[in-house]
C-alpha cells in the first residue's frame, strides 16, 4: 500500500469535496483460495467432531449421506480507516494514513450428513 499516495487523494478529496466521506478498506482480490481453504477446514472439523459424537454413543460414521452447501457470493473486506469531512482530509499526512487492516473474515455455510454404523468393535 502506498500511504503516500493515499495521502495525496484523501488531500484532495478533503479540499475539493467539503462534504465527503471517505472509507479506506481492505479486500482480497481473488476470494475463490479463501473460500476453498474455508470450506476444506469447515468439512474437517465438522468430520472430527462427528466422529468423536459417534463414538460416545458407540458407533462409527460410515459414508457421507448428503452435502448441503448454499453457494453465495463472498464478501470478504476489513475497513481500516475512516475520515469525517474535508478538515479531516486536509489534515492527512503519510503518519496518520499508516494503517493497517484487521483480520480479513469469511463465513459460509456447509451441512454434511453422515450415515452411522453401530458395528464398532464387531467382526
Amino acid at each position: 500500500m502506498d500511504n503516500i499516495l493515499i495521502n495525496k487523494v484523501v488531500q484532495l478529496i478533503g479540499k475539493y469535496l467539503k462534504q465527503a466521506e471517505i472509507n479506506i478498506g481492505y479486500t482480497v482480490k481473488d476470494s475463490r483460495p479463501s473460500q476453498l481453504k474455508m470450506l476444506d477446514r469447515a468439512v474437517k472439523d465438522a468430520k472430527e467432531k462427528a466422529d468423536v459424537m459417534a463414538k460416545a454413543c458407540g458407533c462409527s460414521l460410515g459414508l457421507v449421506k448428503s452435502i448441503n452447501y448454499s453457494i453465495e457470493e463472498l464478501h470478504i473486506y476489513s475497513e481500516a480507516r475512516q475520515i469525517h469531512g474535508a478538515d479531516e482530509a486536509i489534515c492527512c499526512n503519510a503518519q496518520s494514513l499508516d494503517i493497517t487492516p484487521d483480520d480479513l473474515s469469511v463465513s459460509d455455510d456447509v451441512t454434511v450428513i453422515w450415515y452411522l454404523s453401530n458395528n464398532v468393535g464387531k467382526d
